[in-house]
């Protein structure tokens, strides 16, 4: 049996991706799941992932352990569960363009063996309240995206912290930032630059880039090999202001907060 339900969002692709992968989150994003408790992590990627979700079901707490078995970055991705002889198979699509994003939830459930063969019988009875469970999680994804209120900084903006920053900071620190400092310009750092168009970056010294992460509103410090991209492994949620993260350009040590698990 498989059923399926889509709606339309108001927000960017990468904007329902993020929400619809931050697994280890997923408790404070759908409102039936109440607990997701984190079993393994691949090394990259979310193919391996796998967790228990606790929900409410049918008036009840159920725990079914998935795991994702297949998923292309900013598309979809593909969840399997076993259970009382029976796979359920989920997929999580999005497509579509900024500002008119379809997010599409696919649910399959296949019996395994005789006895639950015979079980599945009844459970076509119950593909209405499937689908209203699977629009109840579409919707909520669409309340918690759309609701963000979150603009990228704009270069006006981002030139008065750096003038402030300036000012605060010790003569040597700004010879430094003044010997190095480029024209600023938006480097990619997905997925959690895609908002935005990218993070503005404004000095580079050697294999460092000094970048302004304007969703935790921080000046932070990242070892890059191609220019104009920051690895998702360097990605900072400091939220440091610029005199601050001046030294670490030169290579001094910096305490560094990483991002939220999108896993």
């Amino acid at each position: 049996m498989t059923v399926e339900a889509s709606i339309t969002i108001n927000a960017s692709k990468a904007a329902v991706w993020a929400a619809t992968t931050d697994i280890a989150n997923l408790a404070q994003l759908l409102s039936t799941v109440l607990r997701i408790e984190v079993v393994s992590r691949p090394a990259t990627g979310l193919e391996g992932l796998k967790w228990k979700e606790t929900r409410m079901l049918f008036g009840k707490e159920a725990t079914v352990e998935k795991w994702i078995t297949e998923a292309k970055e900013n598309e979809y991705y593909t969840t399997r569960a076993e259970q009382d002889g029976f796979v359920f198979i989920t997929t999580n699509r999005v497509s579509g363009g900024d500002g008119n994003v379809t997010l599409t939830g696919i649910h399959e459930t296949l019996p395994q063996g005789f006895v639950a063969k015979l079980k599945s019988l009844p459970m076509v009875l119950f593909k209405g309240v499937i689908k209203k469970a699977i629009l109840q999680d579409l919707n909520d994804v669409k309340k918690a995206v759309e609701g963000i209120d979150w603009e990228p900084i704009d270069r006006k903006e981002l030139d008065v912290l750096i003038a402030d920053g300036l000012a605060r900071a010790p003569a040597e620190h700004q010879t430094l930032f003044n010997g190095v400092a480029i024209e600023p310009a938006k480097w990619r750092l997905t997925p959690w630059g895609d908002m935005g168009g990218g993070f503005w970056a404004v000095a580079v010294m050697e294999d460092r880039v000094l970048w302004y992460n304007d969703i935790e509103e921080g000046f932070n410090v990242s070892r890059f090999e191609i220019n104009g991209t920051i690895p998702s492994t360097e990605y900072w949620c400091n939220q440091s202001e610029l005199h601050h993260a001046i030294p670490a350009l030169a290579g001094q040590p910096q305490g560094k907060f990483g991002p939220p698990q999108p896993l």
